[in-house]
């Protein structure tokens, strides 16, 4: 993973699912913590509403956060992809992982 790693070596396979992990899981915290919402609740929304003769229905939907998923994902590659594509400067992937370590 020093210098010019390629993009299919294990090791940084493993350290950009890491990244949009960590990203993914804050995100979610955050929004639980400051809007009272759980996880289930970011991802999936349950409707339940009374039709005319009385019948209680509910329906699922997709909520914000289903969205965001492939969202993060894509920018944590493009991220973590960027170093390794440039291959000089202070954001090269051997400052990345020194950088990373403190």
């Amino acid at each position: 993973m020093y210098g010019r790693p390629d993009v299919k070596e294990p090791r940084a396979i493993e350290v950009i699912n890491g990244r949009a992990a960590m990203i993914g899981w804050m995100l979610a915290l955050q929004d639980e913590i400051t809007l009272d919402h759980s996880l289930m609740r970011q991802v999936i929304n349950t409707r339940t509403f009374t039709l005319a003769d009385g019948v209680v229905k509910s329906s699922t939907f997709p909520a914000g956060g289903l969205f965001l998923i492939p969202l993060t994902v894509l920018v944590v590659i493009a991220a973590s992809l960027a170093p390794v594509l440039r291959g000089r400067g202070p954001h090269s992937s051997t400052s990345q992982l020194n950088l990373s370590r403190f």
